[in-house]
């Protein structure tokens, strides 16, 4: 929801499908990402590219490929990408704020510069509020993207 109040408005049935893959795939927050990427240099000394790296990647975009289509919304563009990706660190920044205490950890958010900046303070809201918003704005957004996708 946050981010959905950050799009442009022409972004927004964007952002509501642009993790849905995590449904099926599962999320993998950025320190395991980290992890792996380290854990995969160590075994294999050398390696020029990071296997574990396009291998996630392709199998989150094959993901959003069948998802994409079932919604009847073509894929994001590269500056499409590029706005949701910005999207997504401001909301981090966001959430940090708001629902972490501090740590010695950098988060990803702070290691790319991006602030919370100033707004609204956010809190919790039950599941059953957040689906019911969410899909309310998918549907309000989804006519426009479908038309788009049509050209």
């Amino acid at each position: 929801m946050i981010g959905l109040d950050l799009a442009p408005e022409r972004l927004r049935p964007l952002w509501l499908i642009h993790d849905a893959h995590e449904a099926r795939i599962g999320d993998m927050v950025f320190p395991v990402h980290q992890a792996a990427v380290a854990v995969e240099a160590e075994q294999f000394p050398g390696c020029n590219s990071s296997i574990f790296q396009g291998v996630w990647a392709e199998l989150k975009r094959r993901h959003d490929v069948v998802i994409h289509a079932a919604a009847g919304i073509a894929l994001p563009t590269k500056a499409e990408r590029d706005a949701l990706k910005a999207i997504d660190l401001r909301c981090l920044a966001i959430e940090h704020r708001d629902f972490h205490r501090p740590s010695e950890r950098r988060w990803q958010h702070e290691l790319d510069g991006i602030e919370a900046g100033r707004g609204t303070v956010r809190r919790f809201m039950p599941p059953d509020k957040v689906a019911d918003q969410l899909a309310a704005r998918f549907y309000r957004y989804l006519p426009a993207l479908q038309a788009e996708a049509e050209f």
